[in-house]
C-alpha cells in the first residue's frame, strides 16, 4: 500500500467523530502542498489526538498508509479524487522563521502506543457529553453509556477515581408514536444523559497529559473535570494564519 508523508499538513476544520453502535472512529481533513486528504482512524490514541490537537489551521506531520479513489463528479464533467490516510504517526508542527519545528511539549502519537484505561474513559466521556455535535445517528447511546459506566466502576475500584458522582444518569421518558399520521399510545423509554454534577471534560485541559495517563499511581482530581459553565482554553499553535482551501 502506498505511504503518505506530509511534513506540514494544515487542518481545514476541527476533527470529527462517528459512532456506529458503540464503535468510535475519528477523521480530519488536511491539505499538504495543495493535495487534499482525509485522516481516518479508530485507534483511541489517534482519535484522542485528533480531537485534542487537530483544530482548524493547525499544522501536523502525518505519516501513514494511503488509499486513492478516483471518480466522476456528479455536478461537473471532470474527474475527482479522494485520498484516505490511515495514520501510524502524527505530531504537531509549526513554521518558525521559515524553519519547520516541533511544537513545545508536543506528543507524538503512533499505533504501537498502549491505550491507557484513563484515556479511553476520557475520550468516551467527551464524545458522550458532545453527542449531538458528532455523527451519532447510528450510535447506540444506551450501550455507549453502559460502557462508560463500566469503565467508571473499574477506575473507581482501582482508586483512579474517588469521591465523584456517576457520570451518567438514566431517565424514563414518554415517546409519542405516530400511526397512520395519527398520534398513537405513548411509550416509555429509558434515556441516558450526562450527569452535570460529575463535571465537564475539556481535552485541552493541561491536567490531561500523557504522563498522567501512563502513570497508574495518579488518579483524577477535581481539576480534571470543570463545571459546565467554565471553559479551559489552551491554544496549540501560535501561528493561525488562514490558508486557501482547494477543491
Amino acid at each position: 500500500m502506498p505511504q503518505f508523508v506530509g511534513d506540514i499538513c494544515r487542518v481545514y476544520d476541527n476533527a470529527g467523530v462517528r459512532v456506529d453502535g458503540i464503535r468510535i472512529s475519528g477523521s480530519a481533513r488536511i491539505v499538504e502542498n495543495g493535495v487534499n486528504a482525509t485522516i481516518y482512524s479508530n485507534d483511541i490514541n489517534v482519535v484522542y489526538y485528533l480531537l485534542r490537537n487537530m483544530k482548524r489551521n493547525t499544522g501536523h506531520r502525518v505519516e501513514g498508509a494511503m488509499s486513492i479513489n478516483a471518480y466522476n463528479s456528479q455536478t461537473s464533467n471532470r474527474a475527482m479524487y479522494s485520498i484516505r490516510v490511515s495514520p501510524w504517526k502524527i505530531i504537531p508542527v509549526e513554521i518558525d522563521s521559515c524553519t519547520l519545528v516541533s511544537v513545545k511539549d508536543a506528543v507524538e502519537v503512533s499505533l504501537d502506543m498502549p491505550v491507557p484505561k484513563k484515556k479511553q474513559f476520557v475520550v468516551k466521556l467527551y464524545i458522550f457529553q458532545n453527542w449531538d455535535r458528532f455523527i451519532t445517528v447510528n450510535g447506540n447511546k444506551l450501550e455507549f453509556a453502559a460502557g462508560i459506566m463500566k469503565e467508571f466502576e473499574e477506575l473507581c475500584a482501582e482508586g483512579s477515581i474517588k469521591n465523584r458522582p456517576v457520570p451518567v444518569i438514566y431517565e424514563e421518558v414518554n415517546v409519542q408514536v405516530l400511526r397512520n399520521r395519527r398520534l398513537g399510545a405513548a411509550l416509555t423509554e429509558t434515556e441516558a444523559k450526562l450527569n452535570a454534577a460529575f463535571g465537564k471534560v475539556e481535552l485541552c485541559n493541561p491536567k490531561f497529559s500523557e504522563t498522567f495517563y501512563m502513570d497508574d499511581s495518579k488518579g483524577f482530581d477535581k481539576e480534571h473535570f470543570v463545571d459546565r459553565e467554565e471553559n479551559v482554553v489552551v491554544p496549540l499553535l501560535r501561528n493561525e494564519n488562514s490558508f486557501m482551501e482547494t477543491g
